[in-house]
């Protein structure tokens, strides 16, 4: 018996399509199917039950499809009883203004041991109907061994409640997704596999590993998957993607420079993802890590967690959505700080009525063998998570839901603008020291190798952070992304006059990528360009940027000198005729507009009234 829903994530008045199927031969087949609207906002005061009507799939299948019209924004679930227990499915209404939340949890033979998968979060899935995706690393002898007791437990999630599992591809055992892949299999004398990424392969042999895993797909019993995930993609493997007809690619980190490891593991993951979007996108033809627009197939990248934009370009990853890093500075405070760096995202897209969903995603990662405590933060996330979305402004989705809601939505990857302070700010000191400021990639023991070049330059080798980071406002889209700090601290070297109108780092997408994979991706340089807002007695305020070269609608962000209403539309829209977005302060509620103007070489003033 399955439960499956493919578009769980609609708009008000858009069908749902649910159906159930089950075995032919069986006589005892489920006469109806029950719909819980608003299940978490109403304690499931609210039922309607509709009558299954059964058809002939295959010889050995029958199936029932029920279309249902939701009519109010918020959580629902559908829910059938069988002979062996319930059988539920999760999808949501989303409307402007809500937030969307997504979970992933990675399961690898090398990472756990049995005791250690515990029973996959099960117990809050069914409590809370809540959707989880797994990303079933194929690594290690016994995941490619079909009796394997974790294929076991992943069938059953995807039968009781309809979980997603997808392919999670590790170089190191692409030998064993295809034959193909024999030569892949050597370690030097270090104990390192070479090159063992997808970079350097051509999109027919990235094809070939996804053959390879919906062969295995088939034979563990899993449903068909529609997306894949790896820490480290290539350009060929998303022309792979979209000739073999898969939706979706997870597990990437956005501004990695992961380079500088020695271990085995570290050497894998060669991750160069300067100026990545934060917030799934579809990937631009010429380079997946800039954002473009839908295309025939839709496909789309979905970043593996939320993180602050500007303190990871300093190369500080240990904060934000993943659990394993929130643990390292607040042990069991980590649940708290998690939900305070969701209330930022939460309380900013409320405030500024985005006309798109704004999904951020938690990590369940990844039950760490040496992270005390880690499986009981997550379990108490997934239990608070729920309990905030009584509130109504709270939904959450499957990532296949979000591609499909997109697919039909949304022509070009959305703007967003939001913003976020240094939610480490509180941590303990030395935790901070030993994390914080790192300026390579740091393992689980805290040994990074050599510091990264490029951008990360902009802390230098001796650079100390005595006082916390001011709030940081970034804006994404099809174009380009950007970010801006009130206050540039002192000893942080930036090549423009510390202006906070004009961005700390800014990535045009608008500019062809001619990057390799493991090439970082260039902001735009703005040495030389100063900015400031100029007040006449009159009252007029004018926008003042004097710049040596000319730059094609520069972002700029006016502190303190917008109002929520400056901004003509639902937060998109246009400021004194240029394009623009509104930001919030999650802690104040102060309007930040992002305008985003021409300038040309020499002095321009830009009247903001």
């Amino acid at each position: 018996m399955s439960l499956w829903i493919d578009n769980g994530l609609v708009k008000p008045g858009e069908e749902v399509r649910i159906a159930v199927s089950e075995r032919s031969s069986n006589e005892n087949k489920p006469e109806t199917l029950t719909i819980y609207p608003l299940y978490l906002e109403t304690g499931r005061a609210i039922r309607e039950t509709v009558a299954l009507e059964w058809r002939a799939k295959s010889d050995a299948q029958a199936e029932a499809v029920v279309v249902y019209t939701p009519t109010r924004p918020g959580n629902y679930y559908a829910e059938v009883v069988t002979e062996d227990g319930p059988r539920s499915a999760y999808f949501s209404v989303w409307e402007p203004g809500m937030t969307i939340v997504s979970f992933w949890s990675a399961f690898a033979d090398s990472f756990h041991s049995r005791g250690n998968h515990k029973d996959l979060y099960m117990k809050e899935a069914k409590a809370y109907k809540l959707p989880l995706d797994f990303e079933l690393m194929l690594v290690g002898d016994n995941t490619f061994i079909s009796t394997w007791y974790l294929h076991r437990k992943l069938r059953t999630a995807q039968q009781e409640v309809a979980a997603d599992v997808v392919p999670f591809f590790d170089g190191a055992y692409f030998h064993r997704v295809h034959p193909d892949f024999q030569d892949r299999f050597n370690y030097d004398e270090e104990g390192r596999v070479p090159d063992p990424t997808f970079h350097g392969l051509t999109a027919e042999r990235c094809g070939k590993l996804i053959e390879g895993a919906r062969s295995y797909w088939k034979k563990w019993g899993y449903r068909e998957f529609t997306g894949i995930s790896t820490y480290s993609p290539s350009n060929s493997l998303m022309l792979a993607c979209r000739q073999a007809g898969v939706r979706w690619v997870s597990g990437l980190f956005p501004e990695y420079d992961f380079t500088d490891g020695r271990a085995l593991w570290q050497s894998a993951w060669v991750q160069r993802h300067a100026g990545m979007p934060e917030f799934p996108y579809y990937p631009g033809t010429d380079d997946f890590r800039k954002a473009g627009t839908r295309g025939e197939d839709a496909l789309m990248i979905f970043p593996a967690d939320r993180r602050n934009p500007v303190l990871n370009h300093a190369g500080f990853y240990a904060h934000g959505t993943d659990t394993l890093n929130c643990i390292r500075h607040y042990g069991d405070g980590a649940a708290d700080k998690l939900m305070e760096y969701a209330e930022v995202f939460i309380r900013n897209n409320r405030l500024t009525r985005g006309e798109s969903p704004f999904a951020i995603s938690y990590t369940l990662q990844m039950d760490d063998l040496e992270m005390d405590g880690q499986v009981e933060v997550n379990r108490e996330m997934l239990s608070r998570f729920a309990q905030r979305a009584r509130a109504g402004d709270v939904i959450f989705a499957h990532k296949r839901h979000l591609q499909q809601y997109y697919a039909r939505h949304e022509p070009a990857t959305p703007e967003i603008a939001c913003c976020v302070g240094d939610l480490l700010a509180d941590a303990p000191r030395d935790t901070v020291k030993k994390f914080h400021f790192s300026r390579g990639h740091e393992d689980s023991a805290g040994t990074g190798g050599e510091a990264s070049q490029g951008q990360y330059d902009l802390f230098g080798p001796d650079y100390v952070k005595e006082d916390p980071f001011p709030e940081v406002v970034w804006w994404e889209g099809a174009e380009g992304k950007a970010a801006f700090v009130e206050r540039v601290p002192d000893g942080v070297k930036v090549d423009y006059d510390g202006s906070p109108q004009l961005p700390f780092w800014w990535y045009d997408y608008r500019r062809p990528y001619a990057y390799g994979d493991r090439d970082q991706p260039e902001r735009v340089k703005l040495a030389g360009v100063s900015c400031r807002v100029e007040m006449e007695e009159s009252g007029e305020r004018w926008l003042v940027i004097d710049s040596p070269a000319a730059f094609s609608e520069l972002p700029v962000c006016l502190w303190g000198h917008s109002r929520p209403d400056d901004v003509t539309g639902a937060g998109t829209g246009t400021f004194a005729g240029h394009p623009a977005k509104i930001a919030r302060s999650p802690y104040t509620e102060a309007a930040y507009t992002l305008v985003r103007v021409d300038v040309a070489p020499g002095s321009n003033r830009i009247k903001l009234d």
